[in-house]
Protein backbone atom coordinates (compact mmCIF):
# COMPACT_ATOMS: atom_id res chain seq x y z
CA UNK A 1 0.00 0.00 0.00
CA UNK A 2 1.62 3.34 -0.72
CA UNK A 3 1.95 5.61 1.64
CA UNK A 4 0.46 9.22 1.29
CA UNK A 5 2.62 12.18 0.38
CA UNK A 6 2.24 15.51 2.28
CA UNK A 7 0.05 18.40 0.06
CA UNK A 8 2.12 21.54 0.94
CA UNK A 9 -0.44 24.70 1.29
CA UNK A 10 -0.64 27.37 -1.24
CA UNK A 11 -2.18 29.47 1.52
CA UNK A 12 0.08 32.03 3.19
CA UNK A 13 0.08 31.76 6.70
CA UNK A 14 -2.87 34.89 7.84
CA UNK A 15 -1.55 37.93 9.07
CA UNK A 16 -2.26 39.58 11.83
CA UNK A 17 -4.75 42.27 12.15
CA UNK A 18 -2.42 44.09 14.26
CA UNK A 19 0.72 43.93 11.38
CA UNK A 20 -1.82 45.09 8.69
CA UNK A 21 -2.84 47.87 10.47
CA UNK A 22 0.75 49.12 11.19
CA UNK A 23 2.04 48.41 7.64
CA UNK A 24 -0.71 50.10 5.79
CA UNK A 25 -1.34 53.35 8.52
CA UNK A 26 2.34 53.38 9.28
CA UNK A 27 1.61 53.98 13.15
CA UNK A 28 3.18 55.12 15.66
CA UNK A 29 2.50 52.41 17.70
CA UNK A 30 4.80 49.72 16.17
CA UNK A 31 5.45 46.62 18.34
CA UNK A 32 4.57 48.48 21.70
CA UNK A 33 2.98 47.19 24.75
CA UNK A 34 -0.40 49.20 26.46
CA UNK A 35 2.18 49.97 29.28
CA UNK A 36 4.87 51.37 27.28
CA UNK A 37 2.51 53.43 25.25
CA UNK A 38 1.74 54.67 28.11
CA UNK A 39 -1.48 53.38 29.11
CA UNK A 40 -0.52 51.79 32.57
CA UNK A 41 -1.01 51.75 36.61
CA UNK A 42 -0.76 55.72 36.35
CA UNK A 43 -2.81 55.96 33.74
CA UNK A 44 -5.73 53.55 35.08
CA UNK A 45 -5.37 55.68 38.26
CA UNK A 46 -5.80 58.54 36.64
CA UNK A 47 -8.72 57.45 34.18
CA UNK A 48 -10.47 56.06 37.00
CA UNK A 49 -10.24 59.54 38.93
CA UNK A 50 -11.19 61.53 35.81
CA UNK A 51 -14.22 59.17 34.73
CA UNK A 52 -15.53 59.66 38.39
CA UNK A 53 -15.28 63.79 37.80
CA UNK A 54 -16.75 63.40 34.33
CA UNK A 55 -19.36 60.39 34.91
CA UNK A 56 -21.51 61.31 31.04
CA UNK A 57 -20.40 61.29 27.53
CA UNK A 58 -19.62 64.61 26.28
CA UNK A 59 -20.92 63.46 22.77
CA UNK A 60 -24.18 62.20 23.88
CA UNK A 61 -24.35 65.46 25.93
CA UNK A 62 -24.02 67.48 23.25
CA UNK A 63 -27.29 65.59 21.32
CA UNK A 64 -29.52 66.66 23.80
CA UNK A 65 -28.45 70.41 23.73
CA UNK A 66 -26.10 70.33 26.97
CA UNK A 67 -22.10 71.72 26.62
CA UNK A 68 -20.92 68.47 27.93
CA UNK A 69 -19.28 70.89 30.74
CA UNK A 70 -22.12 71.04 33.18
CA UNK A 71 -21.70 69.58 36.92
CA UNK A 72 -22.68 65.68 37.35
CA UNK A 73 -25.39 66.62 39.54
CA UNK A 74 -27.06 68.86 36.93
CA UNK A 75 -26.84 66.06 34.51
CA UNK A 76 -28.51 63.43 36.85
CA UNK A 77 -31.32 66.16 37.69
CA UNK A 78 -32.22 66.50 34.14
CA UNK A 79 -32.12 62.96 32.86
CA UNK A 80 -33.73 59.67 34.06
CA UNK A 81 -31.95 57.04 35.15
CA UNK A 82 -32.09 54.54 31.39
CA UNK A 83 -31.06 57.93 29.59
CA UNK A 84 -27.70 58.44 32.41
CA UNK A 85 -27.19 54.33 31.95
CA UNK A 86 -26.57 55.19 28.05
CA UNK A 87 -24.67 58.16 28.90
CA UNK A 88 -22.32 57.48 31.48
CA UNK A 89 -18.55 57.81 29.88
CA UNK A 90 -15.80 54.77 30.21
CA UNK A 91 -13.04 55.98 27.78
CA UNK A 92 -10.87 58.62 28.66
CA UNK A 93 -10.80 60.24 24.87
CA UNK A 94 -7.98 62.18 23.88
CA UNK A 95 -8.80 65.01 22.03
CA UNK A 96 -6.08 65.90 19.91
CA UNK A 97 -4.29 62.64 19.55
CA UNK A 98 -1.24 62.30 21.21
CA UNK A 99 1.06 60.51 18.36
CA UNK A 100 3.36 58.75 21.50
CA UNK A 101 4.05 62.42 23.12
CA UNK A 102 3.86 61.04 26.60
CA UNK A 103 6.96 61.95 28.04
CA UNK A 104 6.38 65.34 30.82
CA UNK A 105 3.36 66.38 32.66
CA UNK A 106 2.46 68.76 29.99
CA UNK A 107 2.79 66.18 27.25
CA UNK A 108 -0.52 65.66 25.01
CA UNK A 109 -1.11 62.53 26.83
CA UNK A 110 -1.06 63.86 30.19
CA UNK A 111 -2.49 67.07 29.67
CA UNK A 112 -6.20 67.19 31.18
CA UNK A 113 -7.08 70.47 28.60
CA UNK A 114 -6.88 67.24 26.01
CA UNK A 115 -9.28 64.60 27.77
CA UNK A 116 -12.32 64.79 27.13
CA UNK A 117 -15.30 61.30 28.43
CA UNK A 118 -16.72 59.56 25.87
CA UNK A 119 -19.02 56.05 26.63
CA UNK A 120 -17.37 53.34 24.09
CA UNK A 121 -19.82 53.88 21.11
CA UNK A 122 -19.20 57.38 20.58
CA UNK A 123 -15.62 57.00 21.02
CA UNK A 124 -15.41 53.69 18.40
CA UNK A 125 -17.78 55.25 15.99
CA UNK A 126 -18.60 59.18 16.02
CA UNK A 127 -14.75 60.18 17.46
CA UNK A 128 -13.32 58.14 14.87
CA UNK A 129 -15.01 58.91 11.97
CA UNK A 130 -13.84 62.34 13.36
CA UNK A 131 -10.52 61.58 13.46
CA UNK A 132 -10.49 59.95 9.88
CA UNK A 133 -11.88 63.02 8.29
CA UNK A 134 -15.54 61.34 7.44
Amino acid sequence: MAKLKAIESRLSAPKSRFDTMKKATGSWRGDLSAAKRGYDRRWREYRARYLNEHRYCRYCLQQHGLLGTESNEVIEDRFDAVALVRMRASVVDHIIPHRGDIKGADSLFWRESNHQPLCKHCHDSVKQKEERGL
